[in-house]
């Protein structure tokens, strides 16, 4: 029987900000240009890491507006009824779907890569394995090298989050942090090496969550409602019907889309200064095509570029 360790989201908090603070190089750097540097690397550390989590999931920048953002006092609302995905989900194994990212209007600095990679059991319970892989392009590689990869097992009923994996490949340095995530409800198995991480029972990871987006019926439904951990810490996260039908163009054509407004909830304060739309395809798959976002850091956005639809 192997050990691990016992986490809560709110450790993570810590261990990423020294982790940021470590990639910053500024000796010998005068105290202002320190600053200046240390905020726009942390800035860009957030958001492409973001990016790859949940630009692809709409909950693209929760690390940014974490760090960046006052919380907004909202009227308490009560929680909506949760719409469960049907029996048989829109999307398949071996969707590969290829996106590029513009950010403060410079295009092409992201490119991401979103793939249903199959259902298996994973620790009997069968699942989807799901992966996102991240890159960043020039000018931004310049800054901050990026070529990440993030693993998400997720329960084929209901798309929970069973364990997320983390393979960061940044500034020339590596790291893999594999989070089993366990409510307590009952015994987890732990995989040699990983972290058992203590949340909420229904907790989605970011790419869980987005799978779950598309398998509702946004024709029926009008809001969905789950606590997301994305890795660091966990979060209440809204989405609500924005835009019923839309014409959507993207680089991989036209699409007739539904627009889904996501809302990123702490202890039951929004994060300010942040708006997200996610616009969902109205097609068999309902494929995601394009992720608008309205962040303390500026516009950026990320667009459907390819979809592959291997069986």
């Amino acid at each position: 029987m192997c050990s691990a360790r016992v986490a809560r989201p709110s450790q993570f908090r810590y261990a990423q900000y020294s982790v940021t603070r470590a990639r910053v190089g500024t000796k010998n750097q005068p105290a202002l240009a320190r600053e200046a540097n240390r905020g726009l690397l942390g800035a860009s550390s957030k958001f492409i890491r973001a990016g790859a989590i949940l630009a692809l999931t709409a909950s693209f920048c929760i690390c940014v507006a974490a760090q960046q953002t006052k919380p907004k006092k909202r009227a308490p609302k009560p929680a909506p009824v949760p719409a469960a995905p049907p029996a048989a989900a829109p999307f398949h194994a071996g969707e590969t779907l290829d996106f590029t990212g513009e950010w403060l209007k410079i295009s092409g600095t992201v490119t991401a890569r979103l793939i249903a990679v199959d259902q298996r059991p994973f620790f009997g319970k069968p699942c989807w394995h799901l992966q996102t892989q991240l890159h960043t392009n020039n000018p931004l590689r310049v800054l901050f090298p990026v070529d990440d990869q993030f693993d998400s097992y997720s329960a084929a009923a209901d798309l929970q989050g069973l364990q997320f994996e983390m393979y960061l490949h940044e500034s020339g340095k590596e790291q893999t942090n594999l989070l089993r995530l366990s409510s307590g409800a009952d015994a987890v198995s732990v995989p040699p090496g990983a972290t058992i991480v203590r949340v909420l029972p229904g907790t989605h990871d970011p790419l869980g969550f987005l799978y779950e987006l598309r398998s509702v019926d946004w024709s029926k439904t009008s809001e969905l409602r789950s606590p997301v951990f994305d890795g660091h810490n966990l979060y209440d996260v809204r989405a609500e019907l924005a835009t019923r039908s839309a014409s959507t163009q993207v680089a991989a054509g036209t699409f007739t889309a539904t627009g889904i407004a996501i809302h990123v909830l702490q202890r039951g304060v929004e994060m300010a200064n942040t708006k997200l739309t996610l616009w969902i395809a109205q097609d068999a798959a309902r494929t995601p095509v394009l992720l608008e976002m309205e962040l303390p850091i500026g516009f950026g956005r990320l667009e459907l570029v390819h979809a592959a639809n291997e069986k």
